[in-house]
């Protein structure tokens, strides 16, 4: 329910594409097409555009969905290009698998919320071979994946990282660029020792879940 019940004034299509390419991440080892993995950096590099540059933002992306392929490309590659538009909705496209199609579909040029939502269950089908027990179980985990890139409901203010002190920012721009977040416990020490007293913050960083890019906390220090 929380990836269809999430509030429509807090859609934001950066998220929604940093959240639809994590999704797409979680099968990568699935993935056989280059133009698959493409999408997802296209997605990516999108996000970072999309607040100053919403027009190159939506040209990078139609850019990767409308690739003119090259001659001498494979013919199966070739297939899953031109029938993607009018295939999506079936489980199997001749030539590529079903993780590459939800892989492309991160570089949609209307990518939203629910753009996002469409990956996501694409994803979690593939994941859980179709067993309807474990469909529940890997949307679960993609759920925790929303709670990371927007802030907790709350009645009061909105949380607030509060300070910024240079190693902190230096941290998070560090586990921003390589997408390795295992070093967030230790930014919630180092944001506690300068003074951040704001426990949504300060619980966010040691939290038994995933980090991906978009994590509300690193995009506060970062300025995002």
């Amino acid at each position: 329910n929380l990836l269809r019940k999430v509030p429509v004034d807090r859609l934001h299509d950066r998220r929604c594409l940093l959240l639809s390419a994590a999704c797409a991440r979680l099968l990568s080892d699935r993935i056989t097409l280059k133009e698959s993995h493409a999408a997802i950096e296209a997605a990516e590099q999108a996000s970072e555009l999309i607040a100053s540059n919403g027009a190159a933002a939506e040209t990078v992306l139609r850019a990767t969905w409308d690739h003119e392929l090259a001659d001498d490309s494979p013919a199966h590659v070739r297939h899953f290009h031109d029938h993607l538009k009018v295939a999506y909705d079936r489980r199997q496209v001749l030539g590529c698998s079903s993780a590459d199609t939800a892989a492309m579909w991160t570089a949609w040029p209307g990518g939203s919320w629910f753009g996002f939502v469409h990956v996501a269950d694409r994803v979690a089908v593939i994941l859980s071979r179709g067993n309807r027990e474990s469909v529940r179980e890997q949307k679960a985990a993609i759920c925790n994946l929303v709670r990371d890139v927007f802030e907790p409901p709350t009645e009061q203010d909105s949380p607030n990282v509060q300070v910024r002190p240079p190693e902190a920012v230096l941290l998070a721009e560090s586990m921003y660029s390589s997408l390795d977040f295992s070093a967030i416990p230790e930014l919630g020490v180092i944001l506690s020792r300068a003074g951040c007293t704001d426990t949504a913050v300060l619980s966010h960083c040691v939290a038994a879940r995933p980090h991906i890019r978009g994590c509300w906390v690193i995009d506060q220090l970062l300025g995002k």
